[in-house]
């Protein structure tokens, strides 16, 4: 559980390992809900993510990670050639973002006295001597790992372990919401005027009808003093959102790594009903599969938010919101335009052999003949 006397934290992201541990699951990290779990334990003063930027991989990512508020850091990977046993050469990539992270935590323990909680998001065990080393200044480590490929020893190691997939982004499908917390009549007054406030910060902002929600978290404290969501029963303002979006006030949509929150009447077409399913016409399903066509032939591998991704970066289906781009590939793997398949490339970090789940367009398949003839 955070601390109730609250300090300056520190956030630390190893970008390539939390992104990879998602892949596999058609996830993406959201930035705004990891900053939010880091805000629980106090003020964020520090925040980087470590990757090699220039990776094609990446591409994109690095000024989405200023907009939500985290500095990127340039960490670049080196290729290695690993002698076998039986003479052959092994080639991997092997990166040092532990090492950058390493340095940079001794640094900020020195350089900022006043942060006492340092948030490592990260499951590789290598980042356990970080923690050792931050133990003697007297700092509390808490790690974010992804549940199902978290490292054990540094789930034991640290002072607290944060599931991802269960404690930072607690609505993610197939999970029960938490359960309703009672409040006395006094106290929903005042959640319903927290929630006028929220509209009211939406409307003034200089995006229409939308604006971030870090954006709109800065202004409720600035606009109501010392604002907590805790004040209110919820333990992540990402939750507290959520309770406004059931009540008609909002909408939350995440896009391009963090949450915006939008004005029910500023919804972008499409979004207004998120489990509808597009209509799977044939001149969809056509540029679905030339647009695959071109990334398998660019890339080394296309995986399912892959395809999504770049779909809606080359605005391929400028009527379609991300929800309903997601549901039309997923009717092409249905009707088997696409097969599920598996890519093996080397960790960055580790050197050990990583899986990756892929999708791959079905070129026997007569309506792909059809669209690429």
């Amino acid at each position: 559980m955070p601390p109730q006397n609250k300090s300056d934290v520190a956030l630390f992201i190893d970008w390539e390992n939390i992104k990879w541990s998602l892949e596999d699951a058609e996830m993406s990290p959201n930035v705004s809900a990891i900053r939010d779990a880091a805000e629980r334990y106090g003020r964020v003063v520090v925040a980087k993510a470590y990757a090699d930027w220039t990776q094609r991989w990446h591409q994109e990512e690095s000024s989405r990670l200023y907009r939500a508020g985290v500095e990127p850091v340039y960490v670049p990977t080196k290729a290695s050639i690993r002698a076998q046993a039986n003479q052959q050469e092994d080639f991997f990539i092997k990166g040092s973002v532990d090492v950058k992270m390493t340095a940079d935590c001794i640094e900020c323990a020195h350089a900022y006295p006043s942060v006492k909680t340092f948030v490592l998001v990260s499951g590789d065990a290598d980042f356990v001597h970080v923690v050792n080393i931050l133990r003697p200044y007297g700092k509390r480590v808490v790690a974010v790992g992804v549940s199902w490929s978290a490292a054990t020893r540094l789930i034991q190691t640290v002072d607290e372990f944060l599931q991802y997939d269960r404690d930072v982004v607690p609505f993610s499908e197939g999970e029960a919401e938490p359960e309703p917390v009672a409040r006395t009549e006094v106290q929903e007054d005042k959640l319903d005027d927290a929630f006028q406030t929220v509209v009211d910060i939406v409307q003034g902002s200089r995006f229409p009808g939308r604006a971030l929600a870090s954006y709109v978290k800065l202004e409720l404290i600035k606009r109501r003093g010392e604002f907590d969501e805790s004040q209110y029963g919820f333990n992540q303002f990402r939750v507290f959102l959520k309770e406004a979006e059931k009540r008609g006030y909002i909408r939350v949509i995440t896009d391009e790594l963090v949450d915006w929150v939008y004005l029910p009447e500023s919804v972008p077409e499409g979004e207004a009903e998120p489990s509808k399913r597009p209509i799977s016409d044939e001149e969809a399903m056509t540029k679905l599969v030339r647009f695959a066509d071109k990334l398998e032939k660019t890339f080394d591998y296309v995986a399912f938010k892959f395809l999504v991704d770049r779909a809606m970066g080359a605005e391929l289906f400028p009527k379609l919101s991300r929800s309903q781009v997601s549901a039309l590939v997923n009717d092409a793997i249905e009707q088997r335009l696409f097969r599920r398949g598996t890519y093996v490339k080397m960790d960055p970090n580790t050197g050990e052999e990583q899986q990756i789940r892929t999708i791959l367009l079905n070129r026997g398949h007569q309506q792909a003949q059809q669209a690429l003839s």
